[in-house]
């Protein structure tokens, strides 16, 4: 999804508009707000051009003086030039502020709204991003690179649809536009519309049959179409050109997940937390696996270290629950199903595990009250039933306990009291 600045596509050179932005029509001579501060100039000009000196110009023509000369080109130039430098070392607040200095002595050239819509985005402040590239479109309806960088805000704010149109548009501006391509298949793929996302990832691909993000991305579309030997070849190729890229290496380990190979899946999760330990979703997924082939001490491992990295995940502290119950560390699976349940109330296997966990702690009253939880939130559940006709059974409440057991007879013949 990476944009970089360029002459190319984020900053198109042109004429600069220097048409006189300090003619103002006589009856509104003396009503103005600063537009730097937003105070009231109706009144006391002279004393707030002192606060402010950057209105001295407005103050100037409100007293039917000559308007200061408008700075030369090369004084804009020299800020978009440092907006950009700024752009590549990543100091996006500065950048920002350069391309608004820009602004403010040129506002008529679409590349300036562009550029700090660009460098708004890069900052993540893609609600303030996405009015910069409309004034840019506006101003310059050819700007295909506006287009393109207005999709991308939209991709960020999940508003996928309306950016597969401004791809669309960018695109018949500039067919060319590689980069638009590989953006479209993004949010063609975030959709859904995966065979469409591949198309375009394909188109990307015969410019640039190096382009890693593009190869990555096509892999993720191919999982979700089935093909996963075309995706374990799309990820190889994508790590030979990016060896470092532990989302691939995760991602990777997926699909040999999907394809039944869990070693080659181990290895490349573990890669993956080589290339970044703080790469949280890998340690849950390694978890998950180790648990899958009964390594329940690395699976718990792994968990501590999912939920110290992303503590609000739930399924982590689900995960982790299930692994403590199955080694009878039962005081742990309950603080863990707590926690859970702390961050997803209704969550009803949450209930129903920290009941059974309960129940192998001797308190059965209280494995009752999370059994009828988890009940009230999935009633269909006959496993639920059956929890709790046990609870029932240990608290010598026959009835009750007979009647959970035909419950859960009835939603499933297949239950009997030993499972």
């Amino acid at each position: 999804m990476q944009h970089e600045v360029s002459a190319t596509h984020a900053i198109r050179q042109q004429q600069i508009v220097t048409a006189s932005r300090y003619s103002v029509s006589p009856e509104f001579a003396m009503v103005f707000r600063c537009p730097h501060c937003q105070a009231d100039l109706s009144e006391n000009v002279r004393a707030h051009a002192t606060e402010c000196p950057r209105c001295q110009g407005i103050l100037q023509v409100a007293l039917g003086k000559s308007p200061p000369a408008i700075p030369p080109a090369s004084t804009v130039q020299s800020m978009t030039e440092r907006g950009v430098a700024a752009v590549k070392t990543k100091q996006y607040q500065q950048a920002i502020e350069l391309f608004s200095q820009a602004l403010q002595l040129d506002a008529n050239a679409a590349k300036h709204w562009n550029n700090r819509g660009y460098a708004r985005s890069a900052a993540r402040q893609f609600v303030l991003a996405i009015p910069d590239f409309d004034r840019a479109i506006e101003l310059d309806p050819k700007f295909a690179a506006a287009w393109n960088n207005r999709g991308l805000a939209r991709i960020a704010i999940a508003d996928h649809t309306r950016a597969i149109t401004d791809f669309d548009s960018a695109l018949q501006l500039d067919p060319n536009l590689t980069l638009a391509y590989l953006n479209r298949g993004m949010a063609l793929a975030a959709i859904g519309h995966h065979a469409n996302a591949v198309t375009d990832f394909d188109r990307v691909l015969k410019a640039q049959p190096q382009q890693a993000n593009a190869l990555h991305n096509r892999a993720f579309s191919q999982t979700a179409l089935g093909e996963f030997e075309k995706a374990i070849a799309d990820y190889d190729a994508t790590l030979a050109i990016r060896p470092l890229a532990a989302v691939s290496w995760f991602n990777r380990g997926f699909v040999r997940v999907l394809l039944g190979d869990a070693v080659a899946a181990m290895n490349d999760y573990t890669t993956a937390i080589e290339r970044d330990p703080q790469f949280w979703p890998v340690r849950f997924q390694r978890a998950d696996l180790h648990r899958f082939c009964g390594r329940l001490a690395d699976a718990i491992f792994d968990l501590d270290a999912t939920v110290r990295l992303q503590p609000s995940f739930v399924p982590a502290w689900l995960l982790r629950g299930e692994c403590h119950l199955v080694v009878n560390q039962f005081a742990n699976a309950v603080a863990d199903f707590t926690e859970a349940l702390r961050l997803a109330p209704e969550e009803a296997v949450g209930f129903k595990s920290r009941g059974i966990a309960r129940l192998a702690l001797g308190d059965a009253i209280a494995a009752i009250h999370d059994f009828t939880n988890a009940i009230r939130l999935q009633s269909g559940d006959a496993d639920a039933y059956l929890q709790r006709s046990r609870a029932y059974t240990a608290m010598g409440k026959v009835e009750e306990a007979s009647d959970d057991r035909n419950a859960a007879i009835r939603l499933d013949p297949r239950v009997t009291d030993e499972q």
